[in-house]
């Protein structure tokens, strides 16, 4: 938690030094606890955090690709994400808990999720990681590809120091190009990402038209929103 206050500082101090507020809406993490209180202590924000990956690794027990009866289970619960946060609790207890598969895994599994993301004391609460909207800000795909970029610079586990502020200029060169053209660009969506706006837009309207049931829209959420 500390370390990533200081981090959060030190942006706010450089902020300030240009004249800008270091006051952001919303702040997209990944399910870090420590990520989350240092940017709580500091920004004071609300943090929203991408279920996706993590969901993956919480998976591990089976692999929800598979076309069983437990991996379909599986398969739907990457779909709670898309529901309004009043919703959540109750599509677990009504829709997943009364169709759930007899495993004893499989029941340690559900109670480590409704302690963990469902309950009022849960340490990832609902109000974290549900909203219904057709945003495309649900990865950290963009925090990965720079991780990727920053290693492949270093060709030793224990760079000297000289080479190290090398590269940390060369990044902040990149990154200054790179915020530079996105204020005076406006960058498109691929064509795949706008078909899967569209779609999730679509059974949106559906479910609060009701046109189909809330288990319905969470298994069609699902097939959109699963981890690679």
């Amino acid at each position: 938690c500390e370390s990533y206050a200081k981090c959060f500082n030190i942006l706010k101090t450089e902020c300030f030094k240009l004249n800008l507020c270091c006051s952001p809406e919303y702040i997209f993490a990944d399910f870090e606890l420590s990520n989350h209180l240092g940017a709580l202590k500091v920004l004071l924000k609300d943090v929203f955090s991408i279920w996706g990956k993590h969901g993956g690794v919480t998976f591990k027990i089976w692999d929800y690709r598979d076309q069983t009866e437990i991996g379909l289970f599986l398969k739907n619960i990457f779909g709670l994400p898309l529901l309004n946060q009043e919703d959540v609790e109750n599509c677990i207890i009504e829709d997943f808990i009364s169709i759930m598969p007899k495993h004893e895994k499989l029941n340690e599994f559900m109670d480590y999720i409704i302690e963990n993301y469902i309950d009022s004391g849960a340490k990832f609460p609902i109000s974290m990681w549900a909203e219904m909207n057709s945003s495309s800000e649900r990865t950290t795909n963009v925090c990965e590809s720079f991780h990727s970029k920053y290693n492949s610079l270093f060709y030793t586990h224990h760079p000297d120091i000289y080479t190290f502020l090398e590269i940390l200029k060369k990044i902040q060169i990149d990154t200054k190009i790179a915020i530079r053209t996105a204020t005076q660009t406006t960058k498109k969506p691929k064509g795949s990402t706008c078909k899967k706006i569209t779609y999730i837009e679509d059974n949106i309207k559906q479910f609060k038209n009701n046109k189909i049931s809330r288990f319905d829209f969470v298994k069609r959420m699902a097939f959109k929103h699963q981890p690679i």
